[in-house]
């Protein structure tokens, strides 16, 4: 297989060798893929090619679930919309910029992994560990990120809105002039968390711990601006 692999990506053209690529992908989308370091070197090779939409729709409709893509960079594809990375290793692995709505990525491991402004709208994240992640700019609406250990990762201008956070683990993250409209965050904990300029109107912060959680010009559930302790929200 990986004599083959070397064939293809040593001296192929783009073209031949996204072919080869979809090929192999539409030929495997359900049964297990046993040789994973063989396919993660395909995926990267395949990372340089983003004009083929083809490529990008064979993606999309391959389950990798236990697959380790681990810190590979897929920031050059455009979109993976709807991907399943169900319980795959991602460690620092890099989404900057994708299209990632509808994505799958149920209890994987994704510990300092990079989504700056990437699309995650409608995404399946619940019970993953993204500690040390990077969500800059990320767009998370409508997300679901239950269970999820967000702890230390780098929330600033994410868009919360509608996102489901019940019992996420959110310690010490950045959530600075993150949008939280609407979010759940019941029994989530976010101590040690910042939430300047952030906005929690309407959120439902239930059995929240909110522990040294910094507010300074924060939009609360009421409505009202805090840049007290939160003992006098409360």
């Amino acid at each position: 297989m990986r004599e083959i692999i070397n064939i293809l990506f040593g001296s192929a053209e783009p073209i031949a060798v996204a072919a080869a690529v979809v090929v192999y992908l539409k030929e495997s989308p359900s049964r297990k893929i046993r040789q994973q370091k063989d396919l993660a070197e395909m995926l990267e090779s395949a990372a340089k090619f983003t004009d083929s939409q083809v490529l990008v729709d064979a993606l999309e409709k391959v389950n990798f679930e236990g697959v380790s893509l681990a810190r590979l960079d897929f920031s050059r594809i455009e979109t993976l919309a709807k991907i399943r990375l169900v319980k795959s290793a991602l460690q620092g692995t890099r989404f900057d910029r994708v299209n990632l709505q509808r994505a799958n990525f149920q209890k994987s491991q994704l510990q300092g992994a990079s989504f700056e402004s990437a699309g995650l709208r409608g995404a399946n994240l619940s019970e993953a560990n993204l500690r040390d992640a990077n969500l800059s700019k990320a767009d998370l609406k409508g997300a679901n990120l239950e269970k999820s250990d967000l702890a230390n990762s780098n929330l600033n201008g994410a868009t919360l809105e509608n996102t489901r956070l019940q019992n996420a683990q959110l310690r010490k993250a950045n959530l600075y002039q993150a949008n939280l409209k609407n979010a759940i965050l019941t029994d989530a904990n976010l101590r040690d968390a910042d939430l300047t300029d952030a906005d929690l109107s309407n959120a439902k912060l239930h059995r929240v711990n909110l522990k040294n959680t910094r507010f300074s010009n924060t939009t609360m559930p009421n409505g009202n601006i805090w840049d007290k302790n939160v003992r006098d929200f409360w």
